[in-house]
């Protein structure tokens, strides 16, 4: 009985063996084709990727064609055809096409070789870098100009656009400004303030009406809800006078350094001998703001346009705008295009150092006393290291209190006197 079981037991096993050989090359088989089905589902969602991306870069493609033939169009400063009287200028360049996140606006320059002889031979700098919005790519919509002339005169424009055609305006505005300024800048000085004071408001007034009705007629910008902030800084060095003309939150802001008593004129002694403690002064450089934003936090413009029939509401989205050429939504509830204009004698008892002016890409995220302590740590030796540091850590405080990475455009203009 053991041998038979034996037998049977080698005969069963014999047996098995062949379906237990079916049986693997059948999971083997299932195997290979669950691995053939998982590869073909891959290639079929990386087709269907592939295809995705393809279409996307096509509509991009389709849509810079477009933007590239309505460039042909928008507004370049040619330079070089600009009044005689423009010994140096530096500007930007508009495009329409699509600009990656922080790159520099191209521009265009008279009477300079490059940027570091306007810094070190004419005493200013400017920078003008694209911000970024996560979900799509879109044009620069800051813009700028720098002009001196051969009598004296130096200019500073910045310019913030919004709206669909921001870039446009912005560009219109530049261009409208500075033509006018070169124009229409007294050669020949008014004897008194008053009058030389009057002139120059009148020339600012009327220029950025100008600007206004340029944006607003363009065909190829529709100003329905595009516009643009608009500041302009004017030094007259050789009467010592600076003037600041603007619309909207270009802020600008001056270091000047004026001397402080530290110690009062004390007397102390008896009547026959009497002792005068003299008194000490020190220098200290004080913030002196040229401009005031346009906003709703000011009651003299909030109730400018309530009167003018707008409702205030809490929002968090879109442009904050009551002063702006363009916009011709806006302008029925109440934004307007008038500058205010604000000028003072340089000679007043403080010594100017530097001007700062930039658009909210700069002070939406810093307070004028950090960016007067980095720039006074830096315009001497380098002053274009102060404006990128500037820059540089503008768009780091962008990027940390925005969750979205969305950082605005950047603009920083520095004039030394």
């Amino acid at each position: 009985m053991g041998a038979s079981f034996g037998e049977q037991g080698i005969c069963s096993k014999v047996q098995q063996g062949p379906r237990e050989r079916l049986a693997a090359q059948d999971e083997k088989a299932q195997k290979e084709e669950a691995e053939k089905l998982q590869l073909d589902r891959k290639e079929r969602k990386s087709q269907r990727e592939e295809a995705v991306v393809k279409a996307a870069l096509e509509a991009l493609r389709k849509n810079n064609h477009q933007m590239q033939r309505r460039e042909s169009r928008a507004p370049v400063p040619e330079v070089a055809s600009l009044n005689a009287r423009a010994t140096v200028v530096f500007t930007g360049r508009m495009s329409d096409t699509m600009e990656v996140p922080f790159q520099e606006k191209a521009s265009a320059m008279k009477g300079l070789q490059c940027l570091e002889e306007l810094v070190d031979v004419h005493l200013a700098g400017v920078r003008c870098v694209s911000g970024q919005v996560p979900t799509f790519l879109r044009p620069n919509q800051d813009d700028y100009f720098y002009m001196q002339t051969s009598d004296s005169y130096r200019a500073l424009g910045i310019f913030d656009g919004h709206g669909i055609d921001g870039h446009g305006a912005a560009a219109v505005a530049r261009d409208v400004l500075l033509r006018r300024l070169l124009q229409e800048l007294p050669a020949e000085r008014a004897k008194s303030d008053a009058a030389y004071s009057g002139g120059l408001q009148g020339i600012l007034v009327s220029a950025f009406e100008e600007a206004h009705q340029e944006i607003v007629t363009r065909p190829e910008i529709d100003a329905t809800l595009s516009g643009t902030t608009a500041f302009i800084l004017v030094h007259d060095s050789k009467r010592h006078w600076l003037t600041s003309a603007w619309t909207g939150n270009c802020r600008c802001v001056m270091a000047a350094e004026k001397e402080v008593l530290t110690a009062a004129n004390e007397e102390f002694g008896d009547a026959s001998f009497v002792h005068r403690k003299p008194i000490k002064s020190k220098k200290k450089v004080e913030v002196v703001p040229l401009t005031k934003d346009h906003t709703v936090q000011r009651s003299d413009e909030r109730s400018r346009i309530m009167s003018a029939g707008a409702q205030m509401r809490a929002v968090t989205d879109g442009p904050h705008l009551i002063c702006a050429p363009g916009n011709l939504v806006g302008h029925q509830y109440g934004v307007i295009h008038v500058p205010e204009v604000v000028d003072r004698c340089l000679e007043d008892g403080t010594t100017p150092h530097f001007a700062v002016a930039a658009t909210d890409g700069l002070w939406g995220v810093f307070k004028e006393p950090e960016v007067l302590a980095i720039l006074r740590e830096t315009i001497e030796e380098n002053m274009i290291y102060g404006i990128d540091l500037l820059v540089e850590r503008a768009r780091g405080r962008w990027e940390q209190r925005q969750k979205s990475n969305v950082v605005d455009d950047i603009t920083v203009g520095v004039v030394r006197f």
